[in-house]
């Protein structure tokens, strides 16, 4: 037996209906239409713009006059009631839904399913500011939906701990190519230490510490010790070492990420560190 939405059942003016287990959401395809690309096509061409199957037929309800009419009912497969009410709380502009961590993901797959950009843009939005408060979340979510921004700036605490993300389940769900992205920018920064110990070039530069010259790889050695630090913690002990690297010390700055990999800080957070990262391609 199906029930009505409490908060999305028009009765006055609704003219589709969208099930989604045994509840029922009388609606405007109006509304639908202008919020997403899914239901436009479906309602212009009876055929939607994604590869989500709804099944749709229409059913004989009494409406508030209690006069007989056909309203077409569109049967959401695999959705429960309460995604459905979340997402069209968000479409409809008398209802508000605030995006959290206990709905940004579900709010994302629905998004991605009917071709709701704004939607999209929303929980975006709210990663972007806030994705150091679950960055293994969030960077799943980027890998998954291509967010750009959140992969980028998520990617670089994820690499700061890799050697313990690795190995966890979470790995296992990201995409092959980023994990082979996180592999490879592990493996360049770890081998790395020795390469640039050894390298020539930067062994004829001199750096100036504490009024003393001694050359770059002395220092280095001394950074070289085991097990190897996070990078973020590597770069905070290096600058301490060669001083200001934004200054005259800069190209050795330089030197050093084209063998470990460049170095950035977060730019949402300022924490003072700088960090390893990778980006969509």
């Amino acid at each position: 037996m199906t029930e009505k939405n409490s908060i999305h059942y028009y009765s006055d003016t609704g003219d589709v209906i969208l099930q989604a287990e045994n509840t029922h959401f009388l609606v405007h395809k109006l509304n639908l239409s202008f919020a997403s690309e899914f239901f436009n096509d479906l309602f212009t061409h009876g055929t939607p713009g994604s590869s989500t199957e709804a099944a749709v037929k229409t059913d004989s309800i009494v409406s508030s006059t209690e006069t007989s009419s056909e309203i077409p009912i569109i049967m959401l497969n695999d959705e429960n009631a309460k995604t459905i009410e979340d997402v069209l709380s968000f479409i409809y502009p008398n209802t508000f839904i605030r995006i959290t961590w206990e709905n940004v993901e579900e709010m994302l797959r629905l998004a991605d399913k009917f071709f709701i950009t704004k939607l999209t843009k929303t929980c975006e939005s709210f990663l972007e500011n806030d994705y150091n408060r679950n960055y293994l979340l969030s960077f799943q979510l980027a890998d998954r939906y291509r967010l750009r921004k959140v992969f980028k700036e998520s990617s670089k605490l994820v690499l700061d701990g890799m050697e313990e993300y690795r190995y966890s389940e979470h790995f296992q769900e990201l995409s092959i190519n980023t994990r082979m992205k996180m592999l490879d920018s592990g493996f360049r920064y770890y081998s790395g230490f020795g390469l640039l110990e050894q390298n020539n070039e930067m062994k004829k530069q001199l750096v100036v510490v504490q009024n003393t010259n001694r050359y770059f790889q002395d220092i280095f050695k001394s950074l070289n010790i085991y097990p190897q630090p996070r990078p973020s913690a590597f770069w905070e002990k290096f600058k301490s070492k060669i001083g200001d690297l934004e200054g005259r010390n800069s190209h050795i700055s330089n030197g050093v990420q084209k063998f470990l990999g460049k170095f950035e800080p977060l730019e949402i957070i300022s924490d003072g560190k700088m960090y390893l990262f990778i980006e969509l391609d």
